[in-house]
């Protein structure tokens, strides 16, 4: 007896492992399929958009080649050297490139050295093995159709990354309203070999590096889900989404965009100044929306209210992402603040620096409290399946005791 209840309880846990693992399979064919035929859609409908500003004209530049002033510099010794490398000139510096070039650029270079190298598609149709990246205009609530690709998602299936082209568009627009620059000083080598330093100038040097910094990162954590959590995404065939918590797999794709950005030099030029100063701009910004006045970070901080962010299920505030990818580069690099890198203004060569320390980002972290939508689930099902031979187990054990004591 004791055989055949052992017998019986190994064949249902069998079934209950084989049966729901050739259904997932054909599950995920389903959904890779239909996620193909979702992407064809869009692409007929001509939903595939660039941002409206961007278009196809030179908005972006790819530096050719890099050349950084590490921590201890003197303003004298960076003037000299700056004076030197001018005298060879600006063209080799920089290329000017369109959104959808950057956006190669940029992807290519996160996929290096990984099952993606040289297989990055931007608004074509899905290629296997590719990174298929898209621009999508999404259509209106009423349509129907929600991609939940707030600002951008990895959604496994097609290996598609789907970045809502109106969320960009928003989040250049807020740059483009910036009237002063908050940490970071663009300084510009003059004709006769002065430095100018204004704090309110070059503003439109600034911006555009400021949304160049933000497409990095933006498209960096998508591929680190890629690279790190594909199987995850078709065993819960869904798209990532944040539980209401910062969880590994989100901690792990911003791990991802420190150590590229920490490693390529091209990549990386004033990556960490930037988003400082991307985090300090955000900051002000959701501060005077929510009290209509700007934070006071003095003396008189300890006076000021908290900072409210709600994070959804699908989206988090950028503020609070800027913040985490961040955290993760000074965690990996603490001095990845402490470096003047170069950049041209107007055909001149100049050198982006920032007037603060990594203890700023502290500072603003510790004036943010989040309030996270939870999603209330319960019990997966892997869960519910890993227990259900042990109850069947019970269940017969106690049956069994049942009918011996009788």
């Amino acid at each position: 007896m004791r055989f055949l209840l052992i017998a019986i309880i190994f064949a249902v846990g069998l079934s209950l492992i084989a049966v729901p693992r050739l259904f997932h399979e054909q599950q995920v064919a389903a959904h890779e399929a239909r996620m193909e035929r979702e992407l064809q859609e869009l692409q007929r409908e001509g939903a595939f958009r660039v941002p409206a500003e961007t278009d196809d004209k030179p908005v972006f530049s790819v530096p050719v080649q890099s050349f950084f002033y590490g921590g201890g510099f003197t303003f004298g010794q960076l003037k000299k050297d700056l004076a030197q490398r001018a005298l060879e000139g600006t063209a080799g510096l920089e290329r000017n490139v369109s959104f959808v070039e950057y956006i190669r650029y940029v992807a290519g270079t996160f996929v290096r050295g990984t099952r993606y190298e040289g297989k990055v598609s931007i608004n074509e149709p899905p290629r296997s093995g590719f990174i298929n990246l898209y621009f999508v205009q999404r259509p209106e609530p009423s349509q129907g159709r929600d991609l939940q690709a707030p600002q951008c998602s990895y959604v496994g299936f097609a290996d598609a990354i789907l970045c809502d082209a109106g969320s960009v568009s928003r989040a250049f627009a807020e740059i483009d309203r910036i009237t002063k620059n908050r940490s970071v000083v663009i300084a510009v080598l003059e004709p006769d070999h002065r430095l100018r330093v204004n704090m309110e100038g070059n503003l439109d040097v600034l911006r555009r590096l400021l949304k160049q910094n933000l497409l990095i990162w933006l498209i960096g954590h998508e591929i680190g889900h890629a690279l790190r959590d594909r199987e995850w995404i078709l065993s819960h065939e869904s798209p990532l989404h944040f539980e209401g918590a910062y969880d590994d797999r989100e901690r792990g794709a911003d791990a991802y965009v420190a150590e590229v950005v920490l490693k390529d030099k091209l990549l990386g030029a004033n990556f960490a100044t930037l988003l400082l100063e991307f985090i300090n701009h955000q900051f002000e910004q959701e501060y005077i929306s929510e009290y209509g006045h700007a934070p006071k970070l003095g003396p008189a901080a300890k006076e000021e209210p908290l900072l409210k962010l709600r994070s959804g299920r699908f989206s988090r505030p950028l503020l609070l992402r800027a913040i985490q990818v961040m955290e993760q580069v000074l965690k990996r690099d603490p001095s990845a603040m402490d470096r003047a890198d170069y950049t041209v203004v107007e055909g001149r060569l100049g050198y982006v620096h920032s007037i603060q320390f990594p203890e700023q980002v502290k500072l603003l972290r510790s004036r943010i409290v989040v309030q996270s939508e939870t999603d209330g689930r319960g019990l997966t099902l892997p869960i519910v399946i890993a227990l259900l031979p042990v109850a069947v187990g019970c269940t017969v054990w106690l049956a069994g005791r049942q009918q011996g004591n009788s």
